[in-house]
């Protein structure tokens, strides 16, 4: 019996150990670095200032109009706004390969000046008052120094050498702002450049000025001509200092909101590193397209309206997708957009039917009711206060109340079968439902039910083996009828308490079930239709 209770419980015991193992390392840091962007003020260029004075006097241009040096603070500040939405951005290994380039180069530049450093205090002892055998000394912990640094120095050479772009692999990063703020411009000094003079051939020269804290830099020029400016944005990346992408915009001065809103866009799929879709949509009825409104993941897309019809610009990828017009039903679905460049969507959306029902409930007057997972109000009232009109979109419905206790009772409004003449009474039973901790208890009880049958499994199995042994051994003579009894009552025992706790299993599941399914919607069919 021991033998048999130690094959079981071990198994047990690893199960539980490999459990919280896999629980406590095996959880994967899903966080992502950070990608950091930042803007600096444009530079502006007054075309003709005396018409801009003479239109500052005539009051035609607003405040914003008054001064260059706002407009060059303002509409990096509104770029930068809309940009900080732009979610994840697709790092390529060319972009990584610069990084650790850039890495090796500093640690390099590092190592030289700390080697040139152990080499003058070497050289310094010998003029120093310090006895024979203390220079030796001396001169010996500052060699092994130099040579220790001339060790890191060549291991850096040769992962310099050996650096390749196929090393790394593409990753995504959170496009972040500088100081985490789109009031601020990118004001911090740049790395000092190498001296260009220093006498060492193989000393690394860094002929840029590169930003050390960021990985984007928007700049710009503002072209200013009376109550118009043009705007030339640019998109640099570090390190190497690239211009990723220029664009340009032109517009009113009063409308800066509109023109970094154009601008920003523009920059979005070049910040976010991947490909550009555009959708194109056909909305029918035409009198719905007037009404239309897009949104992408939940954000409100903005739509190009030209002679083809309605049109936008999206991060390619897979996207949800929502379309709603006032009188209509939404429609929503999810697809991947990348297998193009351009997609066609057409959309037929549907009146909405307005339907009136009629609630009763016990619990109404006391509770809040919801369908769809939106609350509701009741468009009519009606004497009784348990009771109340209400207008749906068409039906089914899913309905919820919510009690003042704050237990919530789940219900699908169906339409009876047959026609429909007018408004529909529903009556939604308040009875009392197992909550999620009865659920959770009667979860537990299930699966230590479960265990208990496991557990007892071997030692049947066991004693069952035995008793066929003692019975073969009792055929051939050379054991007693006693002892065969004896393991017969035993593997008797064993399965019936194996039988007994099987039973209990399939009783505590079905109680289980039945406590889990009670919490599932209930369905109601009007209870009567009235013309």
């Amino acid at each position: 019996m021991k033998k048999t209770g130690a094959s079981v419980f071990i198994p047990v015991l690893l199960l539980i150990f490999f459990g919280i193992h896999t629980a406590v390392f095996g959880a994967e840091n899903t966080s992502l670095p950070e990608w950091t962007l930042a803007a600096r003020v444009f530079s502006v260029e007054d075309l003709y200032p005396g018409y801009t004075a003479g239109a500052n006097q005539s009051g035609q241009t607003g405040a914003l109009g008054e001064s260059g040096e706002k407009i060059a603070e303002l509409l990096p500040r509104l770029i930068l706004e809309r940009a900080a939405d732009a979610g994840t951005r697709m790092v390529l290994p060319e972009e990584l390969y610069e990084r650790r380039k850039k890495e090796l180069l500093k640690e390099r530049r590092s190592l030289y000046e700390n080697l040139e450093k152990a080499v003058y205090e070497r050289d310094k002892l010998i003029a120093s008052d310090l006895s024979e055998r203390k220079l030796y000394e001396s001169i010996a912990a500052k060699e092994k120094d130099a040579e220790k640094l001339r060790s890191e120095l060549k291991k850096n050479q040769e992962s310099s050498a050996l650096l390749a772009v196929s090393d790394f692999k593409s990753r995504y990063e959170y496009i972040v702002l500088w100081k985490k703020n789109a009031a601020e411009l990118y004001s911090a000094p740049f790395a000092p450049p190498a001296d260009s003079s220093d006498k060492k051939p193989d000393f690394p020269v860094v002929r840029k000025r590169e930003p050390e804290d960021i990985n984007a830099l928007i700049t710009g020029s503002v072209t200013r001509s009376g109550t118009y400016i043009k705007a030339d944005v640019s998109l640099v990346l570090y390190p190497g200092g690239n211009e990723f992408l220029k664009v340009s915009e032109t517009s009113a001065i009063d409308r800066l909101d509109t023109l970094a809103s154009s601008l920003a866009s523009q920059l979005e799929f070049a910040l976010q590193n991947t490909k550009k879709v555009r959708l194109f949509f056909d909305i029918q009825p035409v009198e719905a397209a007037g009404k239309i409104s897009v949104r992408l993941d939940g954000r409100l897309l903005p739509l190009n309206k030209d002679e083809g019809g309605l049109s936008a610009d999206i991060r390619g990828g897979i996207h949800d997708l929502y379309v709603e017009a006032g009188g209509y039903k939404g429609a929503s679905f999810v697809y991947d957009f990348s297998s193009a460049d351009e997609f066609y969507i057409s959309v037929h959306p549907e009146k909405q039917n307005d339907i009136p029902l009629k609630i009763s409930s016990s619990a109404l007057a006391n509770s809040r009711l919801f369908f769809n997972g939106l609350a509701v109000f009741p468009s009519a009232a009606t004497e009784d206060e348990n009771s109340a009109v209400f207008t749906v979109n068409g039906l089914p419905v899913l309905a919820e109340l919510q009690l003042e206790d704050g237990i919530k009772k789940s219900f699908l409004l169906t339409q009876r079968q047959g026609k429909f003449f007018g408004m529909n009474e529903y009556s939604l039973p308040v009875k009392q439902k197992a909550g999620a901790s009865g659920i959770e208890k009667k979860r537990k009880i299930m699966y230590n039910s479960y265990a208990a049958l496991i557990v007892s499994l071997p030692v049947t199995f066991s004693l069952f083996g035995k008793h066929i042994d003692e019975y073969n051994s009792w055929a051939r003579g050379n054991n007693v009828r006693d002892d065969l009894d004896k393991w017969q009552i035993a593997y008797y025992t064993a399965a019936g308490v194996s039988a007994g706790l099987g039973i209990n299993f399939l009783v505590q599941l079905g109680l289980y079930l039945h406590a889990a399914n009670s919490v599932l919607p209930e369905k109601v069919i009007p209870k009567k239709n009235t013309k």
